[in-house]
């Protein structure tokens, strides 16, 4: 499926990681939307939060909020965690095209409500959405390789 490259990602060749719920359906939903639209020549990494790798890379120690927030969390090549509606703005951005705008738009909004919305949504997301067994979503064997376990 090609796609217009008018909006280049701002650090395409960077190692960005995402880590979500993995017992989340909306979660793994979420995923297999950013799976389908990342065309970086770095892909984007993903991982369950219940994960070793998260594990791991919480171990190391950070400036992380204890215990996390109910979110989806994201790590740049900064390595600073990004979590709320910041990870989930952040990593549109990077996907480049219609959605780097659209994510700028959306930090306009200011963040207690865009946190406030998102909470909203993370607390009630397993009840509408479903949980799965599953830690990483079912996609296509070429995918397979970003995820992080």
């Amino acid at each position: 499926m090609p796609r217009s490259r008018w909006i280049p990602p701002s650090q395409p060749e960077a190692l960005w990681r995402v880590f979500y719920d993995g017992d989340c359906a909306l979660c793994h939903g979420f995923v297999r939307f950013l799976l389908k639209r990342d065309r970086r020549p770095q892909p984007i990494r993903y991982g369950p939060l219940q994960g070793d790798v998260f594990r791991a890379i919480r171990a190391e120690g950070g400036d992380w909020p204890d215990p996390l927030p109910d979110s989806l969390a994201m790590i740049g090549p900064d390595g600073i965690l990004r979590f709320r509606s910041d990870g989930v703005l952040r990593i549109l951005g990077e996907l480049g095209g219609i959605w780097r705008p659209l994510a700028a738009i959306g930090r306009l909004v200011p963040r207690r409500l865009r946190d406030f919305v998102y909470d909203r949504v993370a607390h009630v997301r397993k009840r509408i959405f479903g949980t799965t067994d599953a830690h990483c979503p079912v996609v296509p064997t070429e995918w397979r390789d970003r995820f992080l376990l």
